[in-house]
């Protein structure tokens, strides 16, 4: 069975946040988004973002460890 994934890039993210690029690329630095990287292009999963805002936007490892 294959899986689909939807990734949202990071002006979609600062859009749906209403924040700047800036502050998103500042929280993938930071690690406190989940992301993954192709080269130095920034995507974020749709899934792993809604479940990130749902845990009220903690640190990514937080909401993992939250969530077991």
């Amino acid at each position: 069975m294959d899986k689909k994934f939807e990734f949202y890039t990071v002006a979609e993210v600062a859009e749906l946040l209403r924040l700047s690029d800036w502050s998103i690329y500042e929280a993938v630095r930071q690690g406190s988004l989940p992301c993954i990287r192709v080269g130095r292009t920034v995507r974020i999963e749709v899934q792993a973002f809604n479940d990130w805002v749902a845990s009220g936007g903690m640190s990514y490892d937080a909401a993992e460890r939250q969530a077991s």
